[in-house]
């Protein structure tokens, strides 16, 4: 075998190396976006969940909250 291709073989060898490397790391970093995005999919439903939550108390507030402002402005109006 000469020396040129036997040279082009190890630039080859090496690059493949290189290929595989970095085709692990893309793998790597793929598993940690989809276990980010999968934390962030959570977390959206646990924000969705809260929202929910505070939408029902405004609610059952707000009647309260209208009917105190009236007296409020009730008194006032008498001082």
């Amino acid at each position: 075998m000469s020396e040129e291709l036997q040279a082009t073989l190890e630039r080859i060898a090496e690059q493949q190396e290189a290929n595989t490397t970095a085709i692990s790391t893309l793998i790597e970093r793929q598993t940690q976006n989809e276990t980010a995005i999968s934390n962030l999919i959570e977390r959206q439903a646990q924000n969705e969940t809260t929202i929910a939550r505070l939408l029902q108390m405004t609610e059952r507030l707000a009647p309260q909250v209208i009917e105190n402002t009236e007296r409020l402005n009730d008194l006032s109006r008498n001082v």
